[in-house]
């Protein structure tokens, strides 16, 4: 039976006590001292887990810069992207020209679990991406594009029994992120009639990824409504004398129900 050597447990012992981006000396009781410096830890992140598919990310390159943030809905990626194992089913799913993409997120449009990779990803980074099942599909699709992916003797059980789902895996870079657009998605910027006018828009597609039966994916549809509404203005008799605030947070209170 194969055994590690002293040297290499005292090895793997420094490693764990390293962070990312620093310097130590680890010494062992066995009088091993080991230097080590770590200057990128290249670990594998769960972004969705569930019976129908998952999707999994790694780095492989990080940007030097710390201010740089992750998109968000609202916002244009592009990027370059390498199919390293499987193949796609819809390119449109990727936002794809060539091997770049141009990709709008939150029209769900794009495949859910590309989607949690590029928020996972910023600016000037890279990372491979494994998306397996259900993650492959957009929102907007159709019932033959869904059966395509995941069979339809999965939708019609209790959805609970783990299935064999096709899967590729992605080396994606994002060069670009343009937020302009992101103001007209976040909740602190949003004005009631965009609020109202999004929320309908969510709320109509939780209900049709509901009535297809894909109900994780409906659900946090609908949480994104939701949020919209998180912000409610003062209501006191100070901030508020005239009842304005107190009107609008009310109208805030009806749209929120999904």
């Amino acid at each position: 039976v194969f055994q590690k050597p002293d040297y290499i447990k005292a090895v793997d012992a420094a490693l764990l006590r390293c962070k990312d981006g620093e310097r130590i000396i680890y010494e062992t009781v066995d009088g091993f001292v080991v230097d080590v410096e770590v200057h990128e830890i290249l670990a594998e992140k769960n972004l969705i887990e569930s019976t129908a598919g998952f999707t999994r990310t790694q780095r492989l390159r990080a940007t030097k810069s710390q201010v740089v943030r992750p998109p968000s809905s609202g916002c244009v990626v592009r990027g370059t992207l390498k199919v390293l194992r499987g193949s796609l089913p819809d390119r449109s799913w990727f936002g794809l020209d060539g091997n770049d993409f141009e990709a709008k997120l939150g029209d769900g449009l794009l495949s859910e679990g590309f989607v949690a990779c590029l928020t996972d990803i910023k600016q000037g980074s890279s990372a491979k991406c494994t998306i397996a099942g259900e993650c492959l599909l957009p929102d907007l699709c159709s019932e033959e594009e869904q059966h395509a992916i995941v069979p339809v003797e999965y939708w019609n059980s209790d959805q609970s029994e783990d299935i064999d789902l096709p899967s590729v895996i992605l080396e994606v870079s994002v060069t670009a992120i343009d937020d302009t657009g992101k103001k007209r998605r976040d909740p602190m910027t949003m004005s009631l009639q965009q609020k109202e006018e999004r929320s309908q828009v969510l709320k109509e597609r939780g209900t049709a990824l509901y009535k297809a039966r894909r109900f994780r994916r409906a659900e946090s549809v609908w949480h994104e409504g939701v949020r919209l509404f998180g912000f409610w203005k003062p209501e006191d008799s100070v901030m508020d004398p005239h009842d304005h605030h107190l009107r609008e947070n009310n109208r805030l209170r009806a749209l929120s129900n999904p």
